[in-house]
């Protein structure tokens, strides 16, 4: 596990509470910077409407 990599609901409350950029990956591949805006046990919403499965990307501080 990398120091800067979100993984608990407690990283993505504080990135929320923060407004902190965060880095997604998907399969490896860099897709985007952006800000988290709500999360659940099963996905990640982001500024902008977004949604990814939190089991299928890893966030990285940006």
């Amino acid at each position: 596990m990398k120091d800067n990599e979100i993984r608990t609901d407690a990283d993505l409350q504080n990135c929320i509470y923060f407004q902190q950029k965060i880095e997604v990956w998907v399969g490896g591949e860099f897709e985007e910077v952006c800000v988290v805006a709500d999360y659940d046990d099963d996905a990640v919403e982001v500024v902008g409407g977004l949604y990814y499965l939190r089991c299928n990307v890893m966030l990285r501080g940006a």
